[in-house]
Parts: C-alpha cells; structure tokens; sequence
C-alpha cells in the first residue's frame, strides 16, 4: 500500500510542476504580447504624423468659404505613400492631429476615415480607437473643438 501512494504522490509533483511550467510561459507570453502591442501603437503613431506632415505641406491655405455647386461630387484628395487622404482632423483641446482617409480599408493603420462628399452634404468622418491611436476618446465633451481641414 506504500508504494500505490508513493507513486501518487510523485504523479501529483510531476503534475504540479507542469501546470506550474504551463502557467509561467502562459505569463511570458502575456508580457510579450503587450511590448508588441505598446511598439506597434507607437510606430502607428509615428506614421500618422508623418502623414500629417506630408499632408500639411501640400494643403492650401485655409479659408472660409462657400462651398460651390458641381456636378461632379467627388472631393479632391491628397496622396502620401499610396494612400489618398481628403484632409486633417484636429483634436483642438487633446493637441491630437489625425489624416483622414479617402476609403475605408484599412482601418488599423489610419483611425479617421470618410464616407460621402462635402459637395452634397453627405460627407461622414469616422474614427476609430481600433489601434489604440485615439486613446483620449473618453475625454471628449461635448463643447471641445474639432476641425476638419
């Protein structure tokens, strides 16, 4: 009888020290996973002002104007590495600028994006916390200025 519980117990020891085993690469992996979503969310960033840069240097001079009549809906884009962006967005009381995106396709690397036109009044600018780029949402109100450029 000795040794049927001798040989239970080394089972449970072996048993235990695989859980435990189990548990640390689970904790390892964790910590791995989140230096990689904080880098990805950084360089994310970078990008987005690389873009706001590029954008800005070929943008007119802002004004205040009228928005005239066409016939042909479609609003003019500006491109950057391959990408086609109608303008900027700008978080006024976050000092957070973002470009916007011409189309919806990926939402990841471009959080604000645009459907409709301006010239018909059907324009719809979206942005989205997917990337973790617009991390201030919650501290929007109300009252906070926004402009689109």
């Amino acid at each position: 009888m000795g040794k049927n519980v001798s040989g239970k117990v080394k089972k449970s020891k072996i048993i235990f020290r695989i859980v435990m085993l189990f548990g640390f690469a689970l904790i390892i992996v964790s910590i791995c996973t989140l230096i990689w979503w904080h880098f990805s969310i950084n360089k994310k960033a970078e990008n987005l002002k690389e873009y706001v840069s590029m954008i800005s240097s070929v943008m007119p001079e802002k004004q205040n104007m009228v928005i005239e009549e066409k016939s042909d809906n479609s609003m003019p884009v500006f491109s950057a590495k391959g990408k086609d962006f109608i303008g900027l967005l700008d978080f006024v009381a976050n000092g957070k600028t973002f470009p916007v995106c011409a189309d919806y396709d990926d939402i990841e690397a471009y959080p604000c994006r645009k459907k409709g036109s301006i010239y018909d009044a059907s324009i719809i600018i979206g942005a989205t916390d997917f990337g973790g780029q617009i991390d201030f949402v919650e501290s929007i109100f109300v009252s906070d200025k926004i402009t689109f450029t």
